[in-house]
């Protein structure tokens, strides 16, 4: 797979994000250029699908993979609704591709054999760097969250970069409510109770504050103060002496 093809999904989205990424990159790989690439390849192999076989079956050529999945959907196109347009047949069978590899994901098993070989773009075809798509399927930023220690253990500063902000963590996708609940669980349990640690690690964190604030003031105040401070003194050390004779 060359590089800019797939482009790989931000680390940073939650799960239901990188999942929407997921399938609208997809569908805009399978159907770009990618379409040119199977058309040369089957110029040039034109009747010997055998001599590209071998590549397609380790993923290292996935324009190869979209001419094998049109040549098997040949067979059956006009159940399938396969264009007569030469050219237009590759971007169709993208199309196609796309919706089977989502289908995969979400757990639908493929049966054709057409189906089977399309479903090598997320299984089998290798990113740069030697992922494959579905691995990001199920990734969750909160990953760490889950075998973390409890963050009243933990300075202020690595807290601080642990919780997410609100933004990061709002999932709407009806389909997966039991897989959002399982999330905010573990990050729930990652977090820990909120009792009287959590109000002691944020009194620390606001005496911490205090002390490191810095308050502008003209230079009299303090020499003021520090006056009136010594007079007060004295007049202790006066009343103490007065009282002793």
């Amino acid at each position: 797979m060359q590089a800019g093809d797939f482009i790989k999904p931000d680390p940073l989205l939650t799960r239901q994000e990188t999942r929407r990424y997921v399938v609208a990159e997809l569908e805009r790989w399978l159907t770009g250029r990618i379409c040119v690439h199977a058309k040369e390849v089957a110029v040039a192999h034109d009747g010997e699908p055998e001599l590209v076989a071998p590549l397609v079956a380790v993923g290292r050529w996935p324009a190869a993979r979209l001419w094998l999945v049109l040549e098997g959907l040949k067979g059956v196109a006009e159940q399938v609704g396969l264009p007569a347009d030469y050219d237009e047949q590759f971007h169709w069978v993208g199309r196609w591709a796309a919706r089977v590899c989502v289908d995969h994901l979400r757990g639908i098993e493929a049966v054709a054999p057409a189906a089977q070989m399309a479903v090598g773009f997320v299984t089998t075809d290798r990113l740069p760097g030697g992922r494959t798509i579905d691995s990001f399927w199920n990734h969750s930023p909160f990953a760490a969250l889950r075998s973390a220690a409890p963050l009243s253990d933990r300075p202020p500063a690595v807290v601080a970069a642990l919780v997410p902000e609100e933004s990061d963590v709002e999932e709407s996708d009806s389909e997966s409510e039991s897989e959002e609940a399982a999330e905010e669980a573990a990050e729930a349990a990652a977090i820990g109770p909120v009792g009287v640690d959590a109000f002691l690690d944020q009194m620390t964190i606001d005496a911490w504050k205090i002390m490191h604030l810095r308050v502008e003031m003209p230079l009299w105040v303090p020499t003021a103060f520090l006056g009136a401070f010594i007079a007060y003194i004295w007049v202790l050390v006066l009343v103490f002496v007065s009282g002793r004779r």
